[in-house]
């Protein structure tokens, strides 16, 4: 595979190196998933997810929803292959376990919240803190 990658967090390169960890993540994410099979509705509801992210972006509000948000998001979409995620409480979970392996999502039960896109958000929140003081990239 590809060698380490090397995170840049200078604000100048942050939108560079988020580009290459999400391209990095979704490469591992492919090769790993190559021969699974993954239901249709696990896709679609993938891309509600996103949209719900970027909806949140837009309002630039955080992009936690909790799971009766996400309910009623996948009951507005009507895609006829989400009908049963929001009938069947053990496939929805199986759902947002499929979100957190390919990283659209991290869920807290406790909490029954969902934080999406966690990667992009957490890399961006740290770029606020992170500064370039002259110090080397990190190697990961």
């Amino acid at each position: 595979g590809a060698g380490a990658l090397r995170l840049d967090y200078r604000s100048a390169a942050i939108d560079a190196t988020l580009r290459e960890v999400r391209r990095r993540l979704g490469e591992a994410a492919e090769a790993v998933s190559s021969d699974w099979w993954v239901p249709a509705s696990y896709e679609r509801l993938a891309d509600v997810v996103r949209a719900l992210r970027a909806r949140k972006e837009r309002e630039r509000s955080l992009p936690i929803v909790t799971r009766e948000e996400l309910r009623s998001a996948v009951e507005l979409d009507g895609h006829a292959s989400l009908c049963r995620l929001c009938t069947d409480p053990l496939l929805m979970q199986r759902a947002i376990d499929y979100l957190e392996a390919v990283g659209d999502a991290m869920s807290d039960r406790r909490l029954d919240v969902l934080l999406l896109d966690p990667v992009g958000w957490f890399a961006a929140f740290l770029a606020h803190f992170v500064r370039d003081d002259g110090n080397p990239c990190a190697d990961v």
